[in-house]
Order: C-alpha cells, then structure tokens, then sequence
C-alpha cells in the first residue's frame, strides 16, 4: 500500500513450524488465522486488545496491527510489544502509514492478512480467549464460511448485540434480514474467510461513518454464515470514539455520512442475489427518521418536514415514519411557545 511499510514476522516459531511439518506429513493443518488491530492514537489502550489476542487458544495466529500514522507513542508501544507477541508463538506484522482514518486502516491490514481467515478488533475493545477457537469449531460443523457471535456492550441502552439469538446471522442470503435491520452482528465478532474478500470488496474509504454497515451488508449477501451464541468480544465506546457524537452539530455531520451509507449498500448490493428493494426501504425509513430528528433537536423544522417528505415519497408509509409525522406536528407546536424539544443523550453546540 502506497505510504506504508509493513514488516512481518520470521520462520522459527513453534506452531508455524508445526503445521509446515504436519503439511509435508500429510496430516490435517489447523487454518492460520489473523487478527487485524487498527489503531490511532490510542497507545494507552492498544496493548489491552494486543494482549486479548495473545490470549487466544487457537494457534497458529498472525496478529498485523496497523498503525494509521498516529502522533503519540503508538510506535513506541508496538516495539515494546513484539518481544511479547512473539514469545506467544503469534506472528506479529506491523505496517505503519499515513493517517487515512477506519476504512483506511482496516484495508491496510485486510491486505497484509496471511491466514485462511481473519478478524478485526478495534483498538478500545478485546477479544474473550476462546472466541477463535469456538467460531472455527461452528465453521467445521456448518461448513459456513463466516462465523459471528455476541458482543457484550460496557455503554448504551442495549447490554449486548445483537439482542437475541434469532437476530444472529446463519446460512446463505441474509442479505435482505440485515439490510432490513432484522439481523446484526458487531464487525469485532466476526470470522470471515480471507478468500470473501474477492466478492465482498473492501471497505469504501470514503465513509468515515458507518464503514462497518456498508461492507456487512455485502458480506451478509456474499457469505454462508454459521454463529456462535456466546458473548465472545467486548464493545467498550470510549469517549473518543468515532460512534460517540457530543454535540447535535457533530451529529449533523454523521448524518451526511449515514445518509450516504443507505445509497452504497443499494449501489452495491442491488446486483447481488436475493436483494429486496422492501428490506432497504426499511432501513431507508430508519434514516430518515432519526435524520429527521436530529433536526428537529436543532430546531430546524422546516429542514425536517422536508426530509420527511423525502422519506415519505421513497418508503411509503412507514411505521416509522407515520410516529415522526406526529413528532414533527408537536414540534410545530412548541415552536409557537418559542419551546424546542432537547436531545436526551447531548448539548446543543450553539447553546
């Protein structure tokens, strides 16, 4: 990749070396499997999701940490690092480049992968020990090709993700149930095989916001899912994360983004088999809504109806849609008494 250079581990480890003898024996080969850890400027936290690697009981393992041209001591901590990488009998591959933000950064590590599978794990979250080892015993069972799991959430109203076992990726074409939002699983609790790259793609890089749904919902059109029903991955939202918004302006900002999500997935999965303009024009009416709202907190309502105008010629007459009618005619009545409904969550940054 172009401003990056990369670095990878040596011959003479023992699992490595194990597998290259059980191959020329003939013997069956447990799969290499990476982890991708991006990071930026989180040096304190990096070696917590390192270490939640190290601890996995599945071997062999490649770890490829990507360095997304952070200003602190990130660099510094990686080199403190690979002594213990390597002493866990993990291939570690650092690559450092330019700062180029989420999607960058997983790319560049997506293309340094060496194993037959591969997952990312971000920079403020872990990985529980058997996570490795219990999704590729359900990828032999099924002979799926993906594999997913629970996600415990340390922030937020919901406690995991997602909420229920039926609500789990499993088997071909889930597509449509996750474009529709009725299925879900968290980009850390995934297994993906490295060879779906080919159909999936990488992730747009022109999305700061909600890479994750986009490229999962190629993902979820492309792969035979198998999961497993265990909270394996831990999804802490530190205060710096870039899902956690802190004033409504930021918001409108994400907005942009998250508008652009929905026209992606319909650009790229509308050729793909089993789509369903139905599923999308559900998800369409989410965004719409909370779009919607966000300006309605902004005490923009001319803005607002006039999305929801939008919303209500692409969907129809969307559940959704017919509550923010109503959320849009009672901020026209506050509007009389010079009352403007306040975000629950945030501070209005021109307050």
């Amino acid at each position: 990749m172009a401003g990056a250079f990369l670095r990878g581990g040596r011959d003479g480890m023992l699992d490595f070396a194990l597998c290259r003898r059980k191959k020329r024996q003939g013997e069956p080969v447990p799969p290499l499997v990476t982890a991708i850890v991006p990071t930026f400027n989180r040096a304190a936290l990096l070696p917590r999701a390192v270490r939640s690697v190290l601890a996995q009981t599945w071997r062999p393992l490649q770890l490829v940490i990507v360095n997304d041209g952070s200003s602190d001591n990130t660099l510094e901590v990686m080199a403190q690092l690979e002594p213990e990488i390597r002493a866990a009998n993990v291939e570690p591959t650092f690559v450092n480049k330019q700062n180029g933000g989420c999607s960058s950064s997983r790319n560049a590590g997506v293309r340094a992968v060496k194993g037959e599978y591969f997952g990312i794990l971000d920079d403020d979250d872990w990985w529980l020990p058997d996570k490795i080892s219990h999704q590729i015993a359900e990828i032999e069972k099924t002979g799926a090709d993906a594999c997913a799991c629970f996600t415990t959430r340390l922030r937020g109203r919901h406690p995991r993700t997602p909420g229920n076992a039926a609500a789990l990726p499993r088997g071909t074409n889930e597509g449509p149930r996750f474009v529709a939002r009725h299925c879900n699983a968290h980009i850390n609790s995934l297994l993906v095989r490295t060879s779906l790259i080919e159909r999936v793609g990488y992730f747009d890089e022109t999305l700061r916001w909600y890479t994750d749904e986009d490229w999962k919902a190629r993902l979820f059109f492309e792969a035979n899912l198998c999961s497993v029903e265990e909270e394996l991955n831990v999804y802490s939202l530190t205060e710096e994360s870039l899902t956690r918004m802190k004033t409504l302006e930021a918001t409108r900002k994400r907005d942009g983004h998250f508008m652009r999500h929905l026209e992606l997935i319909r650009e790229t999965c509308a050729h793909r088999r089993g789509w369903s303009d139905d599923a999308w024009r559900e998800r369409a009416a989410w965004v719409f809504d909370e779009c919607a709202k966000h300006l309605l907190y902004l005490g923009e309502h001319g803005a607002a109806k006039e999305l929801y105008e939008q919303g209500r010629k692409l969907c129809g007459d969307a559940p959704l849609l017919r509550r923010l009618k109503a959320k849009l005619r009672k901020a026209w009545w506050y509007s009389w008494f010079g009352i403007r409904e306040r975000h629950p969550k945030m501070r209005d940054a021109r307050d």
